[in-house]
């Protein structure tokens, strides 16, 4: 029950944090158009707009309710659902320029009927892609989009209104580059490109999402009457200044469907999650009493300050639209309510009525309008806007209860209504408006003075509750934080950081894996500024321009997989600590007195022939005397002159200092001129014997029909083998009576290579894998260093690393320590001719001895710094 509350909390905050400064924004663009435009150009504004509205649910089929609701089902394929949306989205797209001519034909907009079809066109993708990103969980990329627009639509109208004094055009010019803008970064923050790239056109999905969605066309467009066909049906009996001026009092309510819209948003996704489970009754009752009281406080607080408030807000000839302001919060009220118990009927799956209840309010709303406007002109909007919105909220709260039944206090929310009303009535008319509103307040806070005492009580607890886990937590086990490779599939990267881990285990510390997890505008400004450093070292050092081309061809060779992806990430979620921090924590997190210390390490994190090194890796935001350097590896023969300075700096501020191989140690000894202590990678620690029993613990099946000693050879390569390895892997392959085990990757070059089979594991199968084979070939280290640690036999190839550097050294530094440097086949020695029965012997009874002797240093190491630094 806790964990419910703690996402609607968790989902609201975060969409707060992104539409509150954005529907800010747009509320204060409001003072610039209304003393830059004349009342009848912001009305031809308002009815272009209300217009698009109409449009994008009828093109698009409202595809984007579909793309919420199928892309949360777990059972779902994600990308399907969005190959499916942009599919509609192009066929809607075309729909629009060819109803150019009509368009031209709306005497308003004849003028602007271009503009009409860009931002139409433009708005369709954003509202449906930006969906998306929530049906993706990526709520905070979500939120910083409506951020994105509104600092965009801001910052161009300022350029166009004020300064080229554009007006109209200069309006629409400005929409279109915040659109334009915004759909770039859902592309790119939601993997909009590749998503629809990896996926196929799913028949059946989309004939199930179009079925979704066809109700809600009904429903979008009876919104739209209900909120929108006023300003049209104004002008028709009136004229443009008065759209503008109902428009003008109208944004004042929108300040409440801010907080509204804020939760609704978060409110949607808990509605569909907590639907099925039959015990949160008492969930959404609560839920709903602290909306209302909010509802009607917030609107209470407005109308008690809205004719200052709007003397200052709007131009001098809009001043005189705040009288309708007070009524028109009303109606916002229920039509938050409206969408409230909405939210059950798509939770249902009974989006027809949906559609129905809104129609209902539609035709209210239609024949209201027409009745009052000609008579009482603006007020009759207003009274038209009320009584739709009352009646839609009333007639869903009551039959949605067929679907889901919780408890609602009906009379409650009816005495709090006639007191706003009389608030209304007297602020409006009687010329006191904060000295009529205050008594009515204070009568609404005894009305729900028991939510009152109930969300101070929630508050309270959860306050307690975590505070006593914060006591629980520090007096378990003083903790260290790991900073190595992660989440790259990479089963060397994983095991090193495992084995680190239960070697603070042994000294009795609480290792944890920190893992940056920015918001995404941190990480394209992080993005951007690596690619700007690396460019101006290409062209200080233009001999580096050949590495970083070199660079992008090897990242585009890496393998992605999905269910690689799923397997590693399961083994970290069940066997590492793991702690996900933002950049902006870490400094505060690396102070505090929880964490005793910080380890780099192992793997090759300190890579010298990186054009920008990543200061994270080096721990430049933890203080000196917590800093631990645990086997890192350079990786190189040499630090390249760009980067000199940078490593002999970061590395010299360490409080304790090794590396993984003794190349590494050479090169840093010649750098400090210091000592530098060479130990081996954490793996390499931990005795044969425990990885046997963690195999069978953590692996998958693949461990249990590896321990049936069957006769393969294991390949294991990071980049595609070369030629030397194929030949070799065809040659074994030849024989009937080996199988050949490729894990995690497929290469093209081996396709044509007879009895291979394609495995994909977890870390622990790749271990168990090892020991069973009877001879592994491979390019990348820890394949190598775990086959000297479970004797089995093996090859390691020079690896074809798509960069200008070969890092190599590590590889051979570690084989000339354990006394395998034949075992290695580089492109200055012999292809091995491997006899019958396949399996050349190795002996591996002296690099057991070095090992030994290697893990007790490592140890004696780790024990000492971790002392030094506790000191």
């Amino acid at each position: 029950m806790k964990s419910n509350y703690k996402a609607l909390t968790s989902n609201t905050i975060v969409f707060t944090v992104g539409n509150i400064g954005a529907k800010l924004i747009s509320f204060l663009l409001v003072p610039l158009y209304t003393n830059v435009l004349s009342t009848a150009d912001y009305g031809i504004t308002e009815l272009m707009l209300s217009s698009v509205n109409l449009l994008i649910p009828i093109l698009t089929v409202s595809i984007q309710d579909a793309v919420l609701r199928f892309g949360l089902e777990k059972a779902v394929n994600k990308g399907e659902v969005l190959k499916n949306a942009v599919i509609i989205l192009t066929a809607s797209s075309c729909c629009v320029l060819l109803a150019l001519p009509l368009i031209r034909m709306y005497r308003v907009l004849a003028d602007w009927y271009v503009f009409f079809a860009v931002i139409t066109i433009l708005q369709m993708f954003r509202t449906v892609l930006s969906v998306y990103l929530k049906a993706i969980e990526k709520n905070k990329a979500y939120a910083f989009q409506s951020l994105l627009f509104a600092i965009s639509l801001a910052m161009f109208n300022l350029i166009f209104l004020l300064w080229f004094n554009m007006g109209i055009a200069g309006y629409f010019y400005a929409m279109i580059l915040a659109l334009l803008i915004t759909i770039i970064f859902i592309v790119i923050s939601g993997g909009v490109i590749y998503g629809v790239a990896k996926s196929q056109v799913n028949r059946e999905l989309l004939v199930k999402m179009i079925r979704f969605s066809i109700p809600m066309i009904l429903n979008a467009i009876s919104w739209w009457l209900v909120t929108s066909s006023n300003r049209f049906l104004i002008e028709h009996f009136m004229s443009s200044e008065d759209v503008g001026l109902y428009s003008a009092a109208a944004k004042i309510p929108a300040l409440l469907a801010v907080f509204t819209g804020i939760f609704q948003s978060a409110w949607t996704i808990s509605a569909i999650t907590e639907y099925d489970s039959s015990n949160n009754k008492s969930f959404f009752s609560n839920v709903f009493s602290a909306f209302s009281f909010l509802q009607f406080i917030a609107s209470s607080c407005i109308i008690m300050v809205i004719q200052p408030f709007m003397s200052i807000y709007v131009g001098n000839s809009f001043f005189s639209s705040w009288i309708y302001v007070s009524f028109l919060l009303v109606g916002t009220l229920f039509h938050s309510y409206s969408f409230f118990f909405g939210s059950i009927y798509t939770a249902a799956k009974k989006n027809v009525m949906v559609g129905l209840t809104t129609l209902c309010g539609a035709v209210v709303s239609i024949i209201t309008n027409i009745i009052l406007i000609p008579k009482v002109g603006i007020w009759g909007a207003v009274i038209a806007t009320i009584i739709s919105h009352v009646s839609i909220a009333v007639f869903r709260m009551i039959n949605s209860r067929k679907y889901f039944a919780f408890t609602v206090n009906y009379i409650r929310i009816l005495l709090a209504t006639l007191v706003l009303l009389l608030q209304c009535f007297m602020s409006t008319f009687s010329g006191y408006p904060v000295l009529t509103s205050i008594p009515c307040i204070a009568i609404m806070l005894v009305i729900y003075r028991k939510d009152i005492s109930w969300a101070a009580n929630l508050i309270r607890k959860q306050l307690l509750m975590k505070h006593n886990t914060m006591r629980i937590e520090v007096a378990v086990m003083k903790k260290v934080g790991i900073v190595t490779y992660s989440g790259n599939n990479n089963a060397g990267s994983f095991l090193q950081c495992f084995a680190t881990q239960k070697i603070l285990q042994h000294f009795c510390y609480t290792g944890v894996l920190l893992r940056r997890t920015d918001k995404v505008v941190v990480k394209v400004a992080r993005r951007i500024w690596r690619e700007l450093i690396s460019f101006i070292k290409c062209i200080l050092h233009p001999r580096n321009t050949k590495t970083i081309l070199q660079r992008g061809k090897s990242a585009s060779r890496v393998q992605k997989n999905d269910q690689v992806s799923s397997k590693f990430e399961t083994s970290f979620k069940n066997t590492i600590n793991i702690l996900n921090i933002s950049t902006l924590r870490l400094r505060k997190l690396a102070k505090s007195q929880e964490y005793i210390a910080f380890i780099s390490g192992s793997d090759q994190i300190w890579n010298p022939s990186s054009l920008v090194l990543d200061k994270y890796y080096f721990l430049r935001f933890v203080p000196r005397k917590k800093r631990i350097a645990f086997a890192p590896s350079l990786g190189v023969t040499e630090i390249p002159d760009y980067n000199r300075h940078a490593i002999k700096k970061y590395v010299s501020e360490y409080a304790a200092l090794s590396v993984r191989e003794t190349s590494g140690a050479i090169i840093l000894r010649d750098l400090l001129q210091a000592d530098v202590t060479v130990i081996p990678d954490p793996v390499l620690v931990l005795p044969a014997s425990q990885w046997r029993d963690e195999v069978r613990d953590n692996g998958s099946v693949l461990s249990c029909v590896a321990y049936n000693r069957a006769k393969y050879v294991l390949l294991y390569f990071l980049d595609e083998p070369n030629s030397m390895a194929v030949q070799l892997i065809s040659e074994i392959s030849n024989d009937n009576g080996i199988d050949i085990v490729l894990f995690n990757s497929d290469y093209e070059i081996l396709h044509a290579t007879n009895n291979i089979t394609r495995i994909i594991g977890n870390p622990f199968d790749f271990v168990g894998l090892i020991d069973c084979a009877l001879l592994v070939m491979t390019d990348s280290f820890h394949a190598t260093a775990f086959s000297v640690k479970m004797n089995t036999p093996f090859y390691c190839f020079q690896r074809q690393y798509g960069h200008g550097f070969n890092q190599s050294t590590r590889i051979e530094s570690f084989l000339k320590l354990v006394g395998h440097e034949n075992r290695f086949i580089s492109s200055r020695t012999e292809c091995p001719k491997v006899v019958s029965p396949y399996i050349q012997d190795m002996n591996f009874a002296r690099s057991n001895s070095v090992l030994d002797e290697e893990a007790k240093k490592a140890l004696e190491y780790l024990k000492a710094a971790l002392q030094l630094v506790t000191e």
